[in-house]
């Protein structure tokens, strides 16, 4: 029985997306994405997971591709804000009644602060980001730290993301999944999950 569902922040309830700051840099130094993501490394993680403090993050992206204050910023600009999924956000309240909501996303600390600032978490019985508890979607243990700390199964929620890899994680950890592109796909998961249209 489908108890939980467990949201993805960038890309799913927040329209920003990781992939979007990636494909602006890789604009701006004239790169493809896949080079920018070569040349970026390991910081990127490191800056989700909480290991390399925001300032460092900037100072060493800024650094590393040679780019303006200017065009810093306009990175910064764009993945550090919020920009609510609106016809997810309508559903929210109606699925607090009937689901216990969760959040599960890698986020670095300079956007959890914006998040905490802007969004209103009030219908999410936990918020799990990345940052505050120095890991990521990468390692098993995220997951099933926030299944144990909800008292749940794998089998009790249904993930929901818009990345593959990590779909195909929470699946082989016993989630149900839900490959997220718009409010529809999620619509479709909870008929198929648990028989509500």
């Amino acid at each position: 029985m489908l108890k939980a569902i467990i949201f993805d922040w960038h890309g799913v309830l927040d329209d920003t997306n990781c992939a979007g700051y990636v494909s602006k840099l890789s604009k701006i130094i004239g790169k493809s994405f896949n080079e920018t993501l070569e040349q970026m490394g390991t910081l990127d993680a490191r800056w989700g997971s909480g290991e390399l403090p925001p300032e460092k993050f900037w100072t060493n992206i800024k650094a590393i591709f040679g780019l303006s204050e200017e065009e810093t910023v306009s990175i910064k600009s764009y993945i550090l804000n919020v920009e609510n999924n609106a016809a997810l956000w309508q559903q929210i309240p109606d699925l607090a009644k009937k689901y216990r909501l969760a959040i599960l996303s890698d986020c670095p600390l300079d956007k959890l602060s914006i998040i905490k600032e802007k969004a209103d978490l009030k219908d999410f019985e936990q918020a799990y980001f990345s940052a505050e508890h120095g890991m990521s979607k990468e390692s098993d243990k995220f997951f099933l730290s926030l299944l144990r700390v909800m008292g749940l199964k794998a089998e009790e929620a249904l993930f929901v993301d818009d990345k593959v890899k990590n779909i195909e994680k929470a699946q082989k950890l016993g989630f149900n999944t839900c490959l997220f592109s718009n409010s529809k796909d999620l619509d479709v998961c909870l008929a198929k999950y648990s028989g509500v249209e």
